[in-house]
This record gives C-alpha cells, sequence and structure tokens, in this order.
C-alpha cells in the first residue's frame, strides 16, 4: 500500500510541478508580448511623426502613462501566480511537519485508514463517551 501512496505522491507533484511550468510560461508570454507591444508602438508608429518640442513632451508622457498601465496587468498576474506557488507550497510544509510530529506506530495508521471527517469523529468520540458510562 506505500508503494501505491508514493505513486499518488509522485502524481500530485507532477501535476503541481506542471501547472507551475504552463504558469510561468503563461506570465513570461505575457510580459514578452508587452515588451513587443512596446517596440512596436515605439520604434514603428512614433517614430516616423518626428515630433518636437511640447508635442514630443506629451507624447512621451503618453508613452510612459500607457507603458505603466498596460504593464500593471502582467505584473499583478505574475505576482498572483507566485504567491499562490508560495501559499501552496507553505502548507505543503505544514501537512510535513505535522506529519513528522506523529510517531512511527500512529503514522502508520493514519496512512493506512482513511481521513476522518468531523462527523466521523464526533460518532466516535460518542462511542467512546458510550463505553465509558457503562
Amino acid at each position: 500500500m506505500a508503494d501505491g501512496d508514493e505513486w499518488g505522491e509522485l502524481a500530485l507533484e507532477t501535476k503541481t510541478f506542471i501547472r507551475w511550468a504552463i504558469s510561468s510560461l503563461l506570465d513570461s508570454a505575457f510580459l514578452a508580448f508587452w515588451v513587443w507591444v512596446q517596440w512596436l508602438t515605439s520604434g514603428k508608429v512614433i517614430a516616423p511623426l518626428k515630433l518636437s518640442g511640447v508635442d514630443q513632451w506629451v507624447l512621451s508622457a503618453f508613452q510612459i502613462l500607457f507603458g505603466v498601465s498596460t504593464l500593471a496587468p502582467v505584473v499583478i498576474y505574475i505576482y498572483a501566480d507566485i504567491r499562490v506557488m508560495l501559499l501552496r507550497a507553505q502548507r505543503r510544509i505544514q501537512q510535513e511537519k505535522k506529519l513528522g510530529k506523529a510517531s512511527g506506530s500512529t503514522r502508520a495508521t493514519q496512512q493506512s485508514r482513511p481521513p476522518r471527517t468531523r462527523v466521523s469523529q464526533a460518532l466516535i468520540e460518542d462511542q467512546t463517551d458510550d463505553s465509558s458510562d457503562a
């Protein structure tokens, strides 16, 4: 049975890694697309205009504003993905710590039976209370 647990854990880790890899690729593609749009706008649209004076300053201000406003969603998505990855890793570390605190015999019995729900735990406690009353 322990062999099945190892395969299940390996499948879960592989699924998590694939999810992170795809998420990172999408975030990178989104960022590369942003850079490409900035290059295209600057080199192909604005450069041929040959502006000077106040017009150049206004255009530069709008370029900066446009760049920042279009970069914000990219940064937010990348931050959210990284934050989710960190939270899941932290949760997994906490679960491993809880398993590590359990003794060897208790850990073996915990792995062989399904996890208890609140209802099953309450039923077990009720049975224990009934047997102590008798």
